[in-house]
C-alpha cells in the first residue's frame, strides 16, 4: 500500500477513485489544481508514492506542473493520468506523454486498485534493487579500497624511507626468487654488497648529528642507480651499505658489472666541488659471484659478500674484491 495524491480537475475523474482507492488500503489525499499539488509535494517531500491526475482535465497545465512536480519530489514518486481519453484535445496530448503510466478510462474500481498496487509493487522492487545495486556497488568500492590500502601498505614496507630503494625485506624476497630461477636453468647469482668508508665521520661534519650521514647515503644511492643496467636492481641494505643483484643472464660479466658501479660512485664524488665534504666519499664493494646448484641457503652468499667487503677494507678501502667459489660454504 501507499500514499497517493490525486489532483482533481473540472471533470471530477480522479476524485471518483479516491474512495475504491481508500479502500483498498492506501493513503489517499484529495487536491484540486497542479498549484496545490505542487505545495503539497514541496511541504511533505518524500511522503508520497504516486501522484495520481487526470491528464485531459481542461484549466491546467501538465506540461508545465509534471516537469516542476518531478523536479520537487526527487523521483520519488510515480506520477499517473487516470481516465485518459485517447481521443482527448492536442493540448492535452503532453500530459498524457509524460506521464509514468496512464490508464484506461474505461477501468473497474477493482481493476483501478489492482494496477495502482501492481504499479507501486513494481516501483519498490525497482528501488530495492537499486537499493541493493547502490549498497553492493558501496561494498565493492570499500573492498578495493581496502585493498589498496593493503597494497600501499606493503609497498611501503618494502621500501627504504631515506632513499627510496627496496628495503632489506624486499632484497631477501628478490634474493631468494633469484636463486630459485637460477636453480631451475642452470644459472649462476650475482650479489654485490657496497659500504660506505669511514661513514661515521660524515655524521660528524654536520652540527645536527645524523644529517651528514643522510646526506652519504642518498649520494651513494643515486650514484648506484644512475649506473644500473638492464636486469640490475639496487636496495638499502641497511645502515650505510647497499646492495646489489646482478644479471643473472648468461654470459654477463658480473666483475665487470662490479667494477662499473664501484667506479660510478667514485666519479661521482670527484665531480663535486672540492669544499664539499662528499667529495672525498669512497665505498668498499664486496662481490659474490656462484652458482645456483651450490647455494643452499642465501644467508650463505650474503655471509661471503660480507667477507669481500671485509677484504676490501682490510685493503685500504675504495676498493673491489671478489670471490668466485663455486659453494657458498
Amino acid at each position: 500500500m501507499g500514499t497517493l495524491l490525486l489532483i482533481d480537475g473540472e471533470r471530477g475523474v480522479v476524485s471518483a477513485w479516491a474512495e475504491p482507492l481508500a479502500a483498498a488500503g492506501h493513503g489517499v489525499e484529495l487536491v484540486t489544481s497542479g498549484p496545490s499539488a505542487l505545495r503539497r509535494l514541496l511541504l511533505h517531500r518524500g511522503v508520497y508514492d504516486a501522484v495520481l491526475f487526470d491528464p485531459d482535465a481542461p484549466g491546467w497545465a501538465p506540461e508545465t506542473f509534471l516537469p516542476l512536480g518531478r523536479r520537487i519530489a526527487g523521483g520519488t514518486c510515480l506520477f499517473v493520468g487516470l481516465g485518459a481519453d485517447a481521443a482527448g484535445p492536442p493540448a492535452t496530448h503532453a500530459g498524457r506523454e509524460s506521464a509514468d503510466h496512464v490508464l484506461a478510462p474505461d477501468m473497474g474500481s477493482r481493476e483501478l486498485t489492482c494496477e495502482i498496487g501492481r504499479l507501486l509493487d513494481a516501483r519498490a522492487s525497482r528501488r530495492r534493487a537499486s537499493a541493493d545495486a547502490t549498497r553492493e556497488h558501496e561494498l565493492e568500492q570499500r573492498a578495493l579500497l581496502l585493498v589498496d590500502h593493503l597494497l600501499e601498505a606493503s609497498t611501503l614496507a618494502r621500501v627504504d624511507a631515506l632513499t627510496s630503494l627496496p628495503n632489506r625485506r624486499r632484497f631477501d624476497e628478490d634474493l631468494s626468487g633469484r636463486i630459485a630461477l637460477a636453480q631451475r636453468h642452470g644459472r649462476v647469482v650475482s650479489v654485490a654488497l657496497v659500504d660506505i668508508d669511514a661513514f661515521k665521520r660524515f655524521n660528524a661534519l654536520h652540527a645536527d648529528g645524523y644529517a651528514g650521514g643522510d646526506d652519504a647515503i642518498r649520494f651513494v644511492a643515486d650514484a648506484l642507480v644512475r649506473a644500473t643496467r638492464l636486469g640490475e636492481s639496487v636496495y638499502r641494505y641497511g645502515g650505510d651499505e647497499f646492495a646489489v643483484l646482478l644479471s643473472a643472464e648468461p654470459g654477463t660479466d658480473a666483475p665487470a658489472a662490479a667494477a662499473r658501479l664501484h667506479a660510478a660512485v667514485h666519479a661521482a664524488a670527484v665531480e663535486l666541488p672540492t669544499a664539499d665534504p662528499l667529495a672525498s666519499l669512497t665505498v668498499s664493494l664486496g662481490l659474490v659471484q656462484v652458482e645456483a646448484t651450490y647455494v643452499r641457503e642465501a644467508a650463505d652468499l650474503l655471509t661471503l659478500a660480507a667477507r669481500m667487503v671485509g677484504e676490501a677494507k682490510g685493503a685500504g678501502g675504495g676498493c673491489v674484491r671478489a670471490s668466485r667459489a663455486p659453494s657458498a660454504s
